[in-house]
């Protein structure tokens, strides 16, 4: 496996599973204690999730709030072209095996 892409994904799948064990173990012993957030509905909704967040945490938002939103690029606009030229330049570079897992992995994304 001398492919970065091919590694990436590799490390991905692992990751996945093991989070998936962890979730689904945690799950029913703490199920009012967790919260799963997508990275892209946060970057994209910032203002959506962290209302979700402050709800969950039953705590409010503070002025900090706002300027760290700014900071780090929050509610950005969808970046849809961008990653699909970037998703065919990996799909065009890695074999078929690894297109496969990409392809389950992505699925797995969309399914939550």
């Amino acid at each position: 496996m001398n492919n970065v892409y091919e590694k990436t994904i590799f490390l991905l799948d692992k990751l996945y599973n093991i989070q998936k064990t962890n979730y689904l173990k945690y799950k029913k012993k703490y199920k009012k204690n967790l919260l799963l957030l997508k990275f892209e509905t946060l970057v994209q909704d910032t203002d959506i999730e962290i209302n979700k967040i402050e709800k969950f945490l039953n705590l409010k938002k503070s002025s900090f709030t706002q300027l760290e939103i700014k900071k780090q690029n929050g509610n950005r606009d969808n970046l849809f072209s961008i990653r699909k030229n970037r998703r065919d330049k990996i799909i065009h570079n890695i074999s078929d095996k690894y297109k496969q897992k990409l392809i389950k992995l992505e699925k797995l994304y969309k399914k939550k």
